[in-house]
């Protein structure tokens, strides 16, 4: 089921709120859509961003949000992901959205276990532990968990082809790439309004993700389109936001949601107070290329400086490494057994 509008938004059934989090303004909420294609309800998961909100009286705070909502409309829709601006009242309706509503439908149980609160780790990843529980791990990733890169990546069907008459065929129309070179494109991320420049967020995704999954990948022969696409990052973002150097983060997490790779631009401002932004899972673009940069004199054969590292990041329970990466750090032979990557 398509989520692109007030009416299909109201048809969600709450089974159960599986996060909520002050600082960033979100609650995330599981429940089932009807299923267009069999009279089974399927899974989805709704995260609703609270932006500043003016209420006559505090005792409104307490109605059902979905009542509430007035407008709605689509920002970004691409595969299973939805992202809609919506609207608490008419008279609102001319100025900035209230909410910023992220759709995830059909969601799997990765997508579950990942918006589900749970306790973090700081674990260390040693590149024998990367060889044998870490890389296999990602290399059993079902290709279907980057569907909507793929998407992204491929060139837009002909206005003629049937498949347009869908809303998420078209998945980013090319408008909505800021950037599209050889090795990259940049995109809005899905969190992010595209108005807002103090909450300012791209993405740029590699377009060789099949050499490219994470930032072990990275070689010395990266630094050149690594730099190039800061530069240009710089350039548009200066020219249609007004933000200059030193006023834009760009980072890589390590473990990454998603085995793409892929790097997150933001304002360096960004209230955000999630640990993608940490200490523990975040590096800076600049750290990175000043790392391959290391390997400059090296001879092509040698192992890259990003297999000769060890990475200490933190990881949720619900992960699919935790268990295995546990085991390794605790000594209870881990090491030897590569944890299950289900659907």
């Amino acid at each position: 089921m398509e989520i692109t509008t007030l009416d299909a938004l109201k048809t969600f059934r709450l089974e159960s709120v599986i996060n909520q989090d002050a600082i960033t303004r979100t609650i995330t909420l599981l429940g089932t859509f009807p299923s267009t294609s069999s009279e089974r309800r399927e899974q989805g998961i709704v995260r609703i961003e609270q932006r500043p909100l003016r209420f006559d009286d505090e005792d409104d705070a307490g109605m059902e949000i979905f009542e509430r909502i007035r407008k709605a409309e689509t920002v970004l829709a691409n595969d299973i992901y939805f992202t809609l601006e919506a609207w608490l009242s008419d008279s609102d309706s001319n100025s900035a959205a209230n909410l910023m509503i992220s759709v995830i439908c059909p969601a799997t149980d990765v997508h579950i276990r990942k918006y589900t609160a749970q306790p973090l780790r700081l674990l260390t990843e040693s590149p024998s532990t990367y060889t044998s529980i870490t890389l296999p791990y990602i290399l059993s990733v079902p290709p279907s968990r980057t569907q909507w890169i793929t998407a992204l990546l491929s060139p837009p069907p002909p206005p003629s082809s049937p498949h347009t008459t869908s809303p998420t065929a078209a998945s980013h129309p090319p408008e909505e790439l800021l950037i599209s070179k050889p090795e990259y494109v940049v995109l809005p991320d899905m969190k992010w309004d595209t108005h807002n420049a103090d909450e300012l967020y791209l993405l740029c995704i590699a377009r060789d993700g099949g050499r490219l999954r994470t930032l072990r990948d990275l070689k010395y022969k990266d630094v050149k389109w690594l730099e190039e696409m800061r530069a240009e990052v710089g350039r548009v973002v200066k020219g249609r936001w007004g933000l200059g150097r030193g006023e834009v983060r760009m980072y890589v997490h390590y473990q990454p949601s998603y085995y793409h790779f892929h790097v997150h631009i933001v304002n360096a401002n960004h209230a955000s107070g999630h640990m993608g932004m940490r200490v523990g899972q975040a590096h800076l673009l600049e750290d990175v290329i000043e790392l391959l940069k290391l390997d400059a004199h090296l001879p092509p054969t040698s192992d890259p400086i990003m297999h000769r590292l060890s990475f200490t990041f933190g990881l949720g329970r619900e992960h699919g490494l935790f268990d295995a990466l546990v085991g390794v750090q605790e000594g209870e032979g881990g090491s030897t057994q590569m944890p299950g990557c289900n659907e």
